[in-house]
């Protein structure tokens, strides 16, 4: 029996939005007229005075209020830098709303429309990785770190969201599932638009390097309306970076072997160029983490921006070299007509 489209193209609809949900309404916790502690207090020499004086500011003019107290208060407490869980409802519960329709899809909605074959093994361990790997990045101390003290943690989340979320989510995902959102009006020229190789890279590249020029990193790290904003764009843009390569649905084909290893291969010019840019710089790119709480002994924020690049700049790499090597003995092994090997990638059960 042929699905509805309209049953299951809301159902996906939904699965895709939740992918969105866990960045969503993260409003750091704080109660309306709770008082904000400031920096200052314990200021004796002139250097600590000034550098309270340029924390007050830096708080007050953040934005919601509910971000102004949480960091008023992370900043008040560097010795929890490491312990607190700070955990967020809206994350969770995006995550546990997404599992569910994935859940509903490849379960129910699958046998009652003989959508396609059951999901296999490693797809949903593949998904359920991907929850865990969301929860671990926008939850706990990872993200507390990250939002209130350290750039090197929050280049490590957005390499986290980015490199290894993105496709573990595809690899999750059998095709069948989005074949049929796939049918509404325009949707399939859409997709096959945004996932064209050229297009996804550029959407990619230009959304990394967009949001880490310093002016949009500041407003992203003061106001965090835009924080989400950010997070939401390394999400989409990751997930249509990695689709040429790990895409499920038939109807947007991935690219060949050797075209996979060339693409994946360009992709380091960027990362490679501004992880060079951040751990040469010798000057604080983001002042907001100059001016946050040294929560490591001997990790000053230069060491901080340096560890940063180097994090982009090397494990980011090795990341890549990881999918290019596994791509290149599949196309060794696998049966070629002509030289050039150019044959499209077999996608297995979907």
């Amino acid at each position: 029996m042929r699905p509805p489209t309209q049953t299951l193209g809301a159902a996906l609809a939904l699965l895709v939005l939740c992918v969105a949900a866990p960045g969503l309404a993260r409003a750091h916790e704080g109660t309306a007229g709770e008082a904000i502690v400031l920096p200052g207090s314990t200021a004796r020499t002139p250097e600590e005075q000034v550098l309270a004086a340029q924390q007050a500011a830096a708080i007050l003019t953040a934005r919601p209020w509910e971000h102004q107290t949480a960091i008023a208060k992370a900043w008040a407490e560097p010795q929890r830098a490491f312990s607190e869980l700070d955990l967020h409802p809206s994350v969770v519960v995006g995550t546990a709303l997404f599992a569910l329709v994935y859940a509903l899809g490849v379960g129910p909605l699958r046998r009652r429309y003989a959508l396609g074959p059951p999901a296999t093994k490693a797809q949903i361990a593949w998904f359920g990785g991907s929850c865990l790997l969301l929860l671990v990045a926008l939850d706990g101390p990872l993200h507390h770190l990250s939002d209130y003290y350290l750039l090197c943690a929050h280049m490590l989340q957005h390499m986290l969201l980015a490199l290894i979320y993105a496709p573990m989510l595809l690899a999750g995902i059998p095709g069948w599932l989005l074949s049929p959102i796939l049918r509404g009006p325009g949707l399939l020229r859409l997709g096959r638009l945004l996932t064209n190789p050229l297009v996804a890279y550029l959407l990619f590249t230009a959304t990394l390097i967009g949001w880490h020029l310093p002016p949009a990193y500041e407003l992203a790290l003061r106001d965090h309306n835009w924080h989400i904003v950010q997070h939401l764009m390394f999400l989409v843009s990751a997930v249509l970076l990695w689709w040429p390569v790990l895409g499920p649905a038939r109807e947007l084909p991935r690219l060949s072997y050797l075209w996979q290893i060339g693409y994946l291969f360009v992709l380091q010019i960027p990362m490679f160029s501004l992880g060079a840019l951040m751990a040469l710089a010798e000057y604080p790119l983001y002042p907001f983490y100059s001016l946050a709480p040294r929560v490591v002994p001997g990790l000053d924020w230069l060491t901080d921006q340096q560890y940063a690049g180097l994090l982009m700049w090397l494990p980011g790499h090795l990341v890549l070299w990881l999918p290019m090597g596994i791509l290149f003995f599949r196309w060794f092994a696998s049966q070629r007509d002509d030289a050039t090997g150019l044959e499209p990638a077999r996608r297995g059960a979907r």
